[in-house]
């Protein structure tokens, strides 16, 4: 692929990531103006306790000063296993652009919009996000590690040196995403189309096995993307 060519492909990704992005936050508030009044957006920590939108902004505000401060004020956000579903949301939701290093462990995200936010560092190692909208998202040295991430959106995102061990990916859409020294070796495979339109796919690396590497080179000469094929590097 060209340079000119990438250039344009990719500005037919923002283009798309926007439009999905405008579509399912549209979907929503539409959604959220005819249950005006008769709904509270809650959520519930890893003990099962129902907490408000106050409770969440509070946290997350202490993790901001964490990070400002370089931990030496506020607090780290710990969402581990908590239960974040944008399904019971009573309007389009996100938990903000400023999220580096927390942690959504075993958290509950699905069908979550996080586009454009900053997850660098974060851990969302078997967290819950099918149908996620991760478009522009900065997830570079993320562990996304037994994550599910089965019809999740990750156009234009950085996934540099992010970990995919045992994730779930079909359906995932990686269309201009940069997977350089991401460490590739998930449980399932995202659509062949969607990753061989990722950027750096030919430097990322896997650590125990190579099994996912191996079948995404077959199905590359199966469906003819020899071009890609060819400049795939085996670390």
């Amino acid at each position: 692929m060209t340079v000119r060519t990438f250039a344009v492909t990719a500005s037919l990704a923002v283009v798309h990531a926007y439009s999905l992005c405008f579509l399912g936050n549209a979907q929503t508030e539409q959604k959220s103006k005819g249950d005006e009044g008769n709904t509270v957006w809650t959520w519930k920590d890893n003990s099962g306790r129902t907490r408000t939108r106050e409770d969440l902004r509070s946290i997350l505000s202490q993790h901001k000063l964490w990070l400002e401060s370089d931990g030496k004020s506020g607090e780290r956000a710990n969402l581990q296993n908590a239960d974040l579903t944008f399904g019971r949301a009573d309007h389009a939701w996100q938990l903000g652009s400023e999220l580096r290093g927390v942690n959504l462990s075993q958290a509950n995200l699905t069908g979550i919009n996080l586009s454009f936010a900053d997850l660098t560092g974060a851990d969302l190692s078997q967290a819950k996000l099918p149908q996620a909208k991760l478009a522009a998202t900065q997830l570079e040295d993320a562990d996304l590690s037994r994550a599910d991430l089965n019809g999740a959106m990750l156009l234009l995102a950085n996934l540099t040196a992010a970990r995919m061990i045992g994730t779930e990916l079909k359906d995932a859409d990686f269309y201009g995403a940069d997977l350089k020294l991401a460490i590739f070796e998930p449980k399932s495979l995202p659509d062949v189309a969607g990753i061989g339109a990722a950027q750096n796919l030919d430097a990322t690396i896997y650590v125990y096995f190579p099994i996912a590497l191996a079948t995404l080179r077959k199905q590359f000469e199966n469906t003819g993307l020899r071009e890609r094929d060819a400049r795939r590097s085996w670390k």
